[in-house]
């Protein structure tokens, strides 16, 4: 058998949501599949335990030890689609509102609107919904993960490129070999940063603009390793997987880099002006008036930095912008997506 080739990697996960933490999504929803960036495996960490600093044997060095616990993590890169925007941003964030803006003459056109949840509400008890991935490294070589919950993302738009997006995972540690056919590869729209429409104070600052950044991060509870929680195997004294991830923070930035005309986002800086911002890509059509779209809303921000830099021999802002609670909207932004896909975090029919 020859070396494996990174160029046979593949990943397929569901649109659903697991209907508990700990319990797998079946293989039969494992029905979607993305192009995916250079990336690495799936880590599997280990927490373990011996005897070395135990006393009475003579020495310093061990003579047994045991894996007790055991912990799954992975980052995957992708080229912006509006498909795979909605999965990490639902997924991430745990609010999501569906529509269709019109059934009946673009019956195939749906609207997700998501929105963080909000820490202060304890009817979800600060556990974010997760999910289950199939990876294969290559062709008889799969592995199975539950209770994927994505730890953050990051959509990035640069000039002559497509938007780019950056997910992180982390999961129970529960893992299992899986022998599924991998799901095809869904097709989908691509948002383009020529397609950008980026509104500063409702102003426009598309000329201007070299790059943006939005980034959103779930600050995860490492822990979940409690008593009786589920064990990798049926073997009583295989190691230990989590129980429950809890959320303890949030934080969500947006960082945008344009040319310099004038000092006007110094005054802003200084004087904290609030401003609203707004990031539309579009996309291919669908139907009628509608496209393909990723919006990104922000009612209330002001800037944390605006440093002047070089940009190709021209002066250029750094912006950071730091977004403020929005009492209408009860969240700091809003994502909006619309795409072809019905449903976002659905659990799976009984």
């Amino acid at each position: 058998m020859g070396y494996a080739s990174t160029q046979a990697y593949q990943i397929g996960f569901s649109l659903k949501q697991q209907e508990a933490y700990g319990t797998a999504l079946p293989d039969l929803e494992i029905t979607m599949g993305h192009p995916i960036g250079e990336t690495d495996p799936t880590d599997i960490g280990t927490e373990d335990a011996d005897n070395s600093q135990e006393f009475g044997k003579g020495h310093q060095y061990p003579t047994e030890a045991e894996t007790v616990a055991v912990d799954t993590s992975t980052n995957w890169n992708f080229q912006g689609s509006s498909l795979i925007l909605g999965w990490i941003t639902a997924l991430a964030m745990g609010d999501i509102t569906t529509t269709q803006p019109d059934e009946v003459l673009a019956p195939t056109v749906y609207k997700h609107k998501i929105k963080p949840k909000r820490l202060a509400d304890q009817s979800w008890g600060l556990q974010l919904p997760v999910t289950t991935i199939v990876e294969q490294l290559c062709v008889g070589d799969q592995a199975k993960y539950r209770d994927m919950l994505c730890t953050g993302f990051k959509v990035t738009g640069e000039q002559k490129k497509r938007l780019q997006v950056s997910a992180s995972f982390k999961g129970s540690g529960h893992y299992a070999t899986s022998n599924i056919t991998m799901p095809e590869l869904a097709a989908v729209s691509f948002l383009r940063f020529a397609k950008v429409n980026f509104l500063y104070g409702g102003a426009s600052i598309n000329p201007e603009l070299q790059n943006f950044e939005y980034s959103f991060d779930n600050t995860v509870d490492e822990g979940g390793y409690h008593a009786g929680s589920p064990a990798l195997t049926a073997d009583p004294n295989a190691p230990q997987c989590r129980g429950f991830m809890l959320i303890s923070d949030q934080k969500t930035e947006l960082k945008f880099k344009m040319l310099y005309k004038n000092n006007s986002l110094q005054t802003d800086l200084i004087n904290k002006t609030v401003k609203a911002i707004t990031i539309e890509a579009t996309g291919d059509l669908i139907a009628e008036t509608y496209y393909h779209y990723w919006k990104l809303t922000i009612p209330k921000c002001t800037l944390k930095v605006s440093k002047k830099g070089k940009e190709n021999g021209k002066y250029a802002y750094d912006v950071t912008v730091m977004l403020h609670w929005d009492e209408t909207l009860q969240a700091p932004c809003e994502i909006e997506v619309q795409n072809t896909t019905p449903a976002y975090l659905e659990t799976p029919e009984a």
